[in-house]
């Protein structure tokens, strides 16, 4: 459809739209607007289908920038505006070098939004003139042409693009596109974002429709800057003592934390409730004090909450803070050790980062934790991560700030895990290279570095807990701004339905056997540590989800004792609120694994930073959750408690659960477990040695007897699982025969009523719970309290190498096909092994895409056999395909096995506006072949490069490339017309890089 319209571009009229294949074509003459022409658009727009601009089939953009234009000029207007300003930006470009001819294109690109589209830049769109983010077009000559539409280089980095399809711009012709137009309708306009920075908005153009674009020089950028002061930030710190001298620290922020650098007005302190806490003073902002002061004062011993108030009247709360009269164990300090920046998918700065993370949030220690990848860019190049491995040396000050060096491993199949190092000494090993969790905890071994899983429930990047490692992997992250993961529909789950998924929530792996420590971060995006939100209006409403904060129980403020509180599981988390959480048993503090005879005393002391609503004690009795409740509802800040478990009977694990009030969810904090264990009533005995054993119990005792087996195991002797088997029988009535594994319950067991012996019974003990030393505890219940004594047996125990079978897929986690041209097929292959002693039945291999055909589906793999499936990837359109293939077996810990199988069908460009970052050589296309394939290779620098073909003894069949190649992406053909039937080998080989794949010449 296309609609012709006339108009004077003095009157900044604009007409243009697109609903995915469905464009309206623009043209401009000289002819006033009539209300009549308005009317028909907006019947138009109506009348097309809308698009979701937030759904993945907005159409990806491949844009490869090979220069710079510092010529032609482009600008914005307005350049400034505050944060979440609604209105039109209008940016403008001048050709002043080079007319566009028919077919070329103008690409104006906005800035990262991430998931917080209601806080980021509005999406663009075309589609609809009265809904937000509205886009239209330009030309200063009438006769020229064009349509415009909305693209993705990647998940939330938008372009829009206006190809010319008549009377092209030529030189000094000038082209605007408004983001926001609301000449239409006032909903066109486009919200800035939330955060005060600059932003850049990059002008691409391909002037001769090549696909190859040039950036102009300079960007236009837009600085948005903050509001004025709403709240104050004010803390002190957490625990001192008496005649320290403590720094109040407070900074004037905006409804969006932005510090307000130009808030100049006064605050009266004092101490809430009037105690005299000796700081009774007013706190002065200059000028040139940039929203943030400090002051010293040196309080008493006692438990305090600064007040300020402001000229107005308005009041705010400073995070509680105890005085003590003796020296502390350890100090408490704060931060958050998982954000992202511009390096990865995220805005801001490094610089900017820590700045914000000391000087508005206010925090003890943070650590800046980017993507190896999101959206198949690689990210931490060994250049990138000089740049963030110097910035967290250089912002390191030991006794003032603490800045730990990280990343992020982002799986999207086996979850996501932030990796800190306590010192400067660590690398990235992302997880293509890396990608199991044992491969990643294989890279790290012989170094010191702590891998923390986070958003563990969700969906697709859930956690696979059938790993464990406690050396490297001692903590949980329990909340972020995606929501809190403590068990499934907690009152702040994760925001999406589909990030909840059942069995991966801490609890569950608590009830796993994992040792975790509990600890929040924000998981922030946009250069905000501390203070940074997805969802709410502002980290103190938390009216959604806001920040996370780790508490941490340290020596002093260094990077060493941080580190070692934070392994030794000292540590606590809470949703964007310093409340003192202190929790031990028998005095051993969170985190702490003990053992305990008698009662467990459980002591506490929480300072909230409101009111506390709720406050229980979380039990694990190795078999089922308790709650232990303190207090409820009342109207207290401070509470401390001393307590027995009375109930205690079994090994458990106890942690503390905080709610307080939220303006409009609640706060919550959470404490580490601690866990501990129950000795056995009598002796372990060797589980090889229990032959035809009676046991007997007296009816004035417990009605629950219990025998303890023990095991040892070497580091791989039960690699993929072990197997438990025995016999039992009552002699009067069945009871309950329960099985734990290491303090974790495993199975209830059939027991058989009489002296004759019951069949022999088969229980799994999962791998991630075979430890070196193991103790198997069989917990019997008796039925009934009898007047005379009641016998019960077991026999025939022991312990094995599980029969199951047992599956491996190489590769593990993902089968790439590269470039795959609409209309020609590739083939790759999955080789499936049975590692175990017992046969693998495979009885189905199931794919959702259709443009995939799976070839020699094995039925059953022998015993430590393997077998070769041969996957097709036909594409049909022009898209990123990537889907999931599910192994269905009979493997009981990977009944169904998943992998993620990737096609590119798209024209081959540079996904940014960079040069490769990394050398690759990639999958021929198509493979199989005959008789001509394409060979894609890409260079970070230029290089002195052999590519080399071989047939499968090894000769040299052909030599395609030998000499110095420029940085770039490039493909090579081979014509294989001359040679024979088979697979070959080709090998890319550089000074700084080597690789060898596998190709198909079938004829």
């Amino acid at each position: 459809m296309t609609i012709k319209t006339k108009t004077r571009i003095t009157n900044r009229i604009h007409d243009l739209g697109i609903v995915m294949l469905l464009i309206i074509f623009v043209s401009f003459e000289e002819q006033k607007q009539t209300k009549d022409q308005t009317a028909l658009r907006e019947y138009i727009f109506t009348e097309e289908r809308l698009i979701d601009f937030d759904d993945v089939t907005t159409p990806k953009l491949v844009v490869s920038v090979i220069s710079q234009d510092s010529i032609d000029t482009a600008w914005v207007s307005p350049a400034k505006s505050s944060a979440r300003s609604s209105g039109s930006w209008k940016f403008s470009y001048v050709v002043k070098k080079d007319s566009f001819i028919v077919g070329g294109k103008i690409l104006l690109r906005t800035p990262f939004a991430f998931l917080a589209f209601s806080k980021s830049w509005t999406y663009p769109q075309v589609s609809n003139s009265s809904d937000v983010g509205f886009v239209s077009g330009a030309t200063s000559n009438p006769a020229t042409e064009f349509s415009l539409s909305i693209g993705q280089n990647r998940p939330f980095y938008y372009a829009i693009r206006m190809t010319f399809t008549n009377s092209p711009p030529a030189v000094g012709d000038t082209i605007t596109i408004i983001y926001g137009d609301t000449l239409l309708s006032p909903n066109g306009r486009t919200w800035s974002n939330v955060h005060a920075r600059k932003y850049e908005f990059s002008i691409l153009t391909d002037k001769k429709g090549s696909g190859s674009f040039s950036k102009i020089i300079p960007v236009p950028t837009i600085q948005i800057a903050a509001r004025e002061a709403k709240h104050f930030l004010i803390t002190v710190p957490s625990i001192s003592q008496s005649g320290d001298i403590l720094t109040v620290k407070i900074t004037a922020l905006d409804q969006y934390n932005n510090r307000d650098t130009n808030y100049a007005g006064s605050l009266t302190i004092s101490c809430v409730d009037a105690a005299d806490c000796g700081i009774g003073t007013t706190a002065i902002f200059e000028e040139n004090d940039s929203g943030r002061v400090t002051l010293d004062f040196a309080p008493s011993a006692g438990r305090y909450q600064l007040v300020a108030v402001d000229s107005a009247g308005s009041d705010f709360i400073s995070n509680p803070f105890l005085v003590e009269d003796s020296l502390p164990e350890y100090r408490l300090y704060w931060g958050d050790i998982q954000n992202h920046t511009n390096i990865s998918d995220g805005n801001g700065s490094v610089e900017s980062f820590y700045d914000y993370a000391r000087l508005v949030a206010n925090l003890d220690f943070v650590s800046m934790t980017d993507h190896d990848h999101t959206y198949g860019k690689f990210y931490l190049s060994a250049e990138i991560w000089e740049i963030i491995r110097n910035a967290a040396r250089d912002y390191n000050n030991a006794g003032n700030f603490v800045a730990f060096l990280g990343w992020e491993w982002t799986n999207e199949r086996r979850g996501h895990k932030h990796i800190i190092y306590p010192t400067d000494i660590g690398e990235p090993y992302g997880f293509i290279n890396h990608p199991l969790p044992t491969d990643l905890w294989r890279a790290l071994e012989g170094q010191r570095a702590l891998t923390i899983p986070h958003h563990i429930a969700w969906g697709s990047r859930k956690v696979d807990w059938t790993y464990r490692n406690d050396e490297f992997q001692p903590l949980v992250e329990i909340y972020s701004q995606h929501g809190a993961n403590e068990f499934l529909l907690n009152p702040l789950d994760h925001q999406y339905s589909g990030g909840r998924t059942p069995g991966h929530y801490v609890r569950d792996a608590l009830a796993m056997g994992h040792k975790l420590g509990i600890l929040a971060s924000s998981d922030d995006h946009f250069g905000y540590p501390g203070n940074g939100w997805m969802w709410a209006p502002t980290a103190l409403d938390s009216t959604a989800r806001g920040t996370g904060l780790t508490g941490v129980y340290a020596n002093d403020l260094s990077r060493e004792s941080v580190f070692a509180a934070i392994k030794a599981r000292r540590v606590f988390g809470t949703t964007d609120h310093r409340t003192i959480v202190d929790f031990k048993v028998n005095d051993a503090w969170m985190g702490s694994e003990i053992s305990s005879d008698s009662l467990p005393k459980l002591t506490g002391q929480v300072e909230s930073h409101t009111l506390i609503k709720n406050l229980e004690i979380v039990k694990y009795d190795g078999k089922e959750y308790s709650s232990i409740p303190l207090i409820s509802g009342t109207n207290v800040t401070s509470y401390d408690f001393t307590l027995r478990d009375s109930s205690f009977n079994r090994s458990s694990f106890y942690y503390l659960r905080v709610t307080s009030e939220g303006n409009v969810n609640d706060r919550f904090a959470w404490s580490s477990p601690v866990w501990v264990e129950k000795p056995l009533a009598a002796e372990c005995i060797n589980a090889s040695l229990l032959v035809d054993t009676i046991f007997e119990y007296s009816p004035d005792s417990s009605n629950v007897t219990e025998l303890g087996l023990c095991f040892e195991s070497t580091q791989n002797a039960f690699s993929q699982s072990a197997e438990l088997s025995f016999e039992a029988f009552d002699i009067t009535t069945a009871g309950e025969l329960s099985i734990f594994l290491n303090g974790i319950y495993l199975a209830d067991a059939n027991i058989t009523a009489g002296m004759s012996w019951g069949i022999q019974q088969n229980i799994v003990l999962p791998r991630y719970l075979v430890d070196s030393l193991n103790t198997i505890r069989f917990e019997y219940t008796h039925s009934d309290s009898p007047a005379t004594s009641d016998e019960w047996g077991l026999r025939n125990v022991f312990v094995s190498g599980a029969k199951y079978p047992s599956l491996v897929v190489i590769p593990s986690d993902t089968l790439d096909f590269g470039f795959v041209e609409v209309g020609n097929s590739d083939t790759l292959f999955l080789q499936i092994e049975n590692i175990s002693a017992a046969p693998l039945q495979i009885s189905e291999i199931l794919i959702t895409d259709s443009i995939y055909t799976v070839l020699d589906i094995p039925i059953e793999i022998g015993i430590k056999q393997s077998s070769e499936t041969w996957i097709v990837s036909s594409p049909v359109v022009r898209t990123l395909s990537e889907t999931v293939l599910k192994i269905i077996s009979n493997d009981p810990f990977n009944s169904n096995f998943e992998i993620v199988i990737i096609t590119n069908s798209q024209p081959i460009g540079i996904d940014e506006e960079k040069l490769p970052i990394s050398f690759n050589l990639s999958i021929n296309y198509p493979n199989p072949f005959n008789p001509v394939t394409n060979i894609e290779y890409s260079l970070p620098n230029l290089s002195n490069v052999s590519l080399i073909i071989y047939n499968l003894q090894g000769q040299v069949v052909t030599q395609l490339v030998d000499g110095e190649i420029p940085a770039g992406v490039h493909t090579v053909t081979w014509d294989a017309s001359n040679f024979a039937s088979g697979i070959y080998f080709y090998r890319l080989t550089t000074d700084e890089f080597a690789q060898t794949r596998k190709m198909v010449l079938l004829k």
